[in-house]
């Protein structure tokens, strides 16, 4: 089943579907977001098709994009390709066809620079009306600003390149240009207003169809901040597990080799220069997945990221020192919501911080392995999560105070706490 349809489109769809529909005008060109420094290779955008809702820049701002088009004969295949920048919802007939951002897909093909999407048979049949003549393309963009931990930096725009091929073979091109209707109005007021009710006013920055860190600045996923978003956001709000699930997947599609994700997701692994690994972060990969299971009692989710967390963990136990604790090594970011301008790191020494958080996870490994009937994974896991409880509570805690140390041959206990 495709990342669409899992996710689907219950967040904000319908409101949003209204709005798109009513009080639209003329968009303005906008200008290249890339500009033609190299060639561009064959899977990225080429056009200059790129329109917005004004001629103004303006941070945090929201366009909407609609166009009807009457088809000269029932069509059997219907391609799209679109991108936006910072974020894109984009609607077939009042479907919502995208994942939940871009220009990064939640499915991360090859040509990173554009969705795409395509239509024939019984799954056409489903997207087009009664009227199988009568096509309503629509989108939702929103800009937050340049130079983010994206690393995507751009002018506020929406592309899209439609292609729709009839019986006799002849394709219809339908492209982005000034012809669509748009408007900058929002449609979130309603919901907008819930969240305040609920004294969440902050989950609306920090929820544009992800979990984001500080959204005027980084605009990215990170596990370590989605999981404290979700404690408070699947409280409130049913349409949580969709966001989990966003996150389980984005993570698992840029998971590395050797078990460690990468620090954001989507987009880092096709950008950052090297490789940037925080194993506190990571670590929480795990509490998610099992998180997701609470709050829906589904296995499905389970089943399909259990290797990855499984995976992670092996890494990080698998750098368990002779004295029974994982160690900080050298050139990994210890962060621990960055005390490292105020408190000394001590690279090397084992953190305590760390290996709370692989405990953790082979806690809930344990669970997770039952629950798929693995037996023998779930009770290693629990041995392993046994062992290491014991040699933090030896070597790691002030047997004086009763506090946990920073990291072991130290006494504070600042961090730890």
């Amino acid at each position: 089943m495709s990342i669409a349809k899992r996710l689907g489109a219950k967040f904000l769809s319908l409101a949003l579907c209204f709005i798109m529909l009513t009080s639209l005008v003329t968009p303005a060109l906008a200008e290249s977001m890339f500009p033609a420094e190299k060639p561009l290779e064959e899977d990225y955008i080429t056009s200059t098709n790129w329109i917005w809702s004004s001629d103004k820049t303006v941070k945090h701002t929201t366009a909407y994009f609609r166009k009807e088009v009457n088809l000269s004969s029932v069509p059997i295949k219907i391609s799209v390709k679109t991108s936006a920048h910072n974020h894109l919802k984009y609607y077939v007939n009042g479907n919502l066809v995208t994942g939940y951002v871009t220009p990064a897909n939640a499915s991360l093909p090859e040509n990173v620079n554009y969705l795409s999407y395509s239509w024939e048979g019984e799954e056409l049949d489903a997207l087009l009306n009664e009227d199988k003549t009568q096509l309503c393309l629509a989108a939702a963009v929103q800009y937050m600003g340049e130079k983010s931990s994206n690393y995507v930096t751009g002018k506020p725009g929406f592309w899209t390149e439609v292609t729709v091929t009839y019986a006799n073979g002849d394709p219809q091109i339908i492209e982005s240009d000034t012809s669509w209707r748009t408007s900058d109005s929002t449609p979130f007021a309603e919901t907008q207003a819930m969240f305040a009710r609920h004294g969440l006013g902050t989950q609306i920055n920090n929820t544009i169809g992800m979990t984001v860190d500080c959204p005027h600045r980084e605009q990215a996923q990170y596990l370590a901040d989605s999981q404290l978003q979700y404690a408070l956001f699947s409280y409130a709000f049913e349409e949580a597990p969709e966001f989990i699930y966003k996150t389980l997947f984005d993570f698992a599609t840029q998971q590395r080799e050797d078990g460690r994700f990468e620090y954001t997701s989507p987009t880092t692994q096709y950008v950052a220069p090297e490789f940037y690994s925080i194993p506190e972060w990571d670590l929480r990969y795990t509490a998610i997945l099992h998180r997701y299971y609470e709050l829906t009692g589904s296995l499905e989710a389970v089943a399909e990221f259990y290797d990855n967390a499984a995976s992670n963990v092996d890494y990080y136990y698998a750098k368990i020192d002779s004295a029974g604790l994982l160690i900080d090594e050298p050139g990994v970011n210890n962060i621990s919501d960055h005390p490292g301008k105020a408190f000394n790191n001590n690279p090397g020494s084992p953190p305590t911080v760390t290996n709370l958080l692989l405990y953790d996870s082979l806690n809930r490994l344990s669970v997770l392995a039952a629950l798929l009937d693995k037996g023998e994974e779930s009770a290693q896991w629990a041995e392993k999560a046994s062992a290491l409880k014991q040699n933090i509570n030896v070597l790691l805690r002030d047997s004086e105070t009763g506090l946990y140390k920073n990291y072991l041959g130290t006494d504070g206990t600042n961090i730890a706490l």
